[in-house]
């Protein structure tokens, strides 16, 4: 074994030790949390203590935010203290943003501005952060023109109230519109987001926020870079290092070397030149990485090191160039598995499988105490037996209700385990979806144009210009199937249009993509199913299509969908090969087991046929 390979293995262990230790950590101290939480004597004093240190953690922290945030609204409610809610809420709400759980955190902004606006005056501050939040929202998700509405109501809002920290925001949030919707003219459009930039700066220099206005400086660089005035965006950065990193070394260090390194890196493309540009991208990458281990800031960490392994590809270090893209790997696969089981572990510790809990102790005592109860009436007197005796009858069918009640909680224990972990694969995939579609989709599309730029400014013989536009079709070719990678993990169809219309953009690809013909058809009401029904069917029907297609090898699939008044019925059919029903069931692969996961989920029950004359037939029925 090489020493290359051996010094590789060495990385991926000790990155899988360090994850699995943090894991661990993280587990116990969330249980030492809940200990405490539940030990605390509730009052609106304590209550507010808590939201005074929720205020006070970044997001990174978000399992404790989480817990804490859960627990004081919950008590909250119950001493009806409309103000803590709020605040709790409104930081929940940005944990949940940051983390990527887009619903969970517009449910908690939609709440906080339903009870802000009814006592605006007093709420003005956390409805501000509600809007705020909003914005980002929808400008994450694609959607600018409702992003500036929100934009718009903050701006009324805290003019309203001359609260200046909501303006900066506004100001602060117009030049990323401006951003990335555009202006007709160039000119105009940087000029406007430089004065909003530098507006939202000199406002936040008023209120002495000196981490948000030199957070601004980072901005304004990159905006200057995306112009191409790169030495300005290097000038601006450079001289506000002392703020940004001395200063703010552990917030600001890694997005100001990140950047730094990153426009290093474009202006050595954009003047085709190798070494020296590229050398001082890296040596910035290799500072953000170094701060970003320091400050446990796995974005700017795993951004390094992608951005890294680039610039040594540019100066033709692809041995150095093989390592970092390595690490990156490896670290980015860590990452994912950590996170997936600490958001298993929080769920498992929700606060409704504690009530389960708390329910099935206090049907336990009460058996208990109607037990004792029964033995007395037994033994009181023989005039009474008849009564007793009634008494006992009486009591073993509800012996036996609440027994029933006890193993339907238990039921819904379980069911709540699977729920967490089938969505935390499907927040896997649209967190994967994104990156895929928004970073590398974005880095393809830079490379194309760049190629497409170096075409017209080329003088080329004919073979070359038949190569040079072969390797652009390709590129094409290339971009194309990272967006139908990412469609598959995160359909947007399914969100913007609904489950018939998603499956059959999925039926219409598979058929273009395999060249097998598949037929899709919807029967019955009409009704409207849950966001989870939705899904869940969606990756039943796209699991059973992909399995048909790469093991059946069949000339025609039919998939109906039937909606009846109180069910889902789901038929796949193929005419390909035929299977062994027992080998189906018992396959190693996860397919299958996700499909009967979410039948589980919904109590339904699910029918293999299969035989040489027919092909293979599914049939599910779903409880939703």
């Amino acid at each position: 074994m090489s020493s290359t390979l051996l010094r590789f293995c060495f990385i991926f262990l000790m990155t899988i030790n360090f994850t699995l230790l943090s894991t661990a950590q993280s587990l116990s101290s969330i249980d030492s949390l809940f200990t405490k939480l539940k030990n605390e004597k509730v009052d609106t004093f304590i209550l507010r203590k808590y939201t005074t240190y929720l205020d006070s953690l970044t997001t990174d922290k978000k399992e404790e935010i989480e817990i804490i945030s859960n627990w004081v609204i919950d008590n909250a409610i119950l001493l009806q203290a409309d103000k803590i809610e709020i605040t709790a809420s409104v930081v929940l709400a940005s944990t949940y943003l940051a983390a990527d759980k887009l619903k969970e955190a517009t449910d908690l902004y939609n709440k906080v501005i339903l009870m802000g606006v009814k006592e605006e005056k007093s709420n003005y501050q956390y409805l501000s952060r509600a809007y705020i939040g909003m914005y980002n929202y929808y400008k994450q998700t694609g959607e600018y023109k409702i992003a500036a509405e929100y934009i718009d109501k903050n701006l009324l809002l805290s003019k309203k109230y001359d609260y200046k920290a909501g303006i900066a925001k506004s100001k602060y949030g117009l030049s990323g519109l401006l951003e990335d919707n555009g202006y007709p003219n160039y000119k105009d459009t940087f000029y406007l987001r430089l004065n909003l930039m530098n507006e939202a700066s000199a406002l936040w220099a008023t209120l002495k926020d000196t981490a948000q206005m030199y957070r601004v400086k980072i901005g304004i660089a990159e905006t200057l870079a995306e112009y191409n005035l790169y030495d300005s965006a290097i000038f601006t950065l450079e001289s506000n290092k002392i703020n940004l990193v001395d200063k703010f070394n552990q917030k600001f260090a890694a997005p100001y070397y990140f950047t730094l390194g990153k426009v290093y890196n474009q202006k050595a493309g954009y003047l085709n030149e190798k070494k020296e540009l590229h050398g001082k991208a890296i040596d910035n990458f290799l500072l953000c990485i170094s701060f970003a281990k320091k400050s446990n800031n796995n974005k700017y960490l795993l951004w390094g090191y992608n951005w890294l392994s680039s610039s040594y590809k540019y100066i033709d270090d692809y041995k150095n160039a093989y390592k970092y893209k390595n690490v990156f790997s490896n670290l980015n696969d860590s990452i994912l598995d950590a996170s997936y089981l600490q958001s298993m572990a929080s769920a498992q510790h929700k606060y409704k499988v504690e009530k389960k809990d708390k329910e099935i102790l206090l049907l336990n005592t009460t058996n208990q105490k109607k037990s004792i109860l029964n033995k007395i009436l037994i033994g009181s007197a023989a005039a009474l037996l008849f009564i007793g005796l009634l008494g006992y009858r009486n009591f073993k069918t509800k012996q036996k209700l609440q027994q029933t009640q006890i193993t339907q909680l238990e039921k819904d224990k379980q069911l709540l385990a699977v729920d967490a972990m089938l969505k935390g694969q499907e927040e896997e995939r649209s967190r994967l979806a994104k990156d895929l579609h928004d970073g590398l989709g974005g880095m393809l599309s830079g490379v194309k144009l760049s190629f497409v730029n170096m075409k017209e400014n080329m003088v080329m013989d004919a073979p070359s210009v038949h190569s040079f536009e072969a390797s652009i079709l390709q590129l094409d070719n290339t971009i194309a199937e990272l967006r139908k990678v990412a469609h598959n993990l995160m359909p947007e169809a399914l969100v913007k249009f609904g489950l018939k219309n998603a499956v059959l953009d999925f039926c219409n690809s598979m058929q273009l993509s395999s060249k097998t013909k598949i037929i899709f058809e919807q029967m019955g009401t009409d009704r409207t199913l849950s966001n989870t029904a939705d899904l869940y069917i969606y990756r039943i029907i796209q699991e059973l299509i992909n399995n048909a297609i790469k093991h059946a090898q069949p000339n025609q699939i039919l998939v109906q969908l039937t909606k009846a008044d109180k069910n889902i019925l789901i038929t796949v059919e193929n005419d390909g090969n035929y299977f062994d029903i027992a080998n189906i069931k018992n396959a190693d692969g996860i397919g299958m087991k996700s499909v009967q996961q979410r039948v589980d989920y919904f109590t339904g029950k699910m029918d293999i046929s299969s035989d040489k004359a027919n092909g293979t037939s599914i049939n599910i029925e779903l409880n939703a």
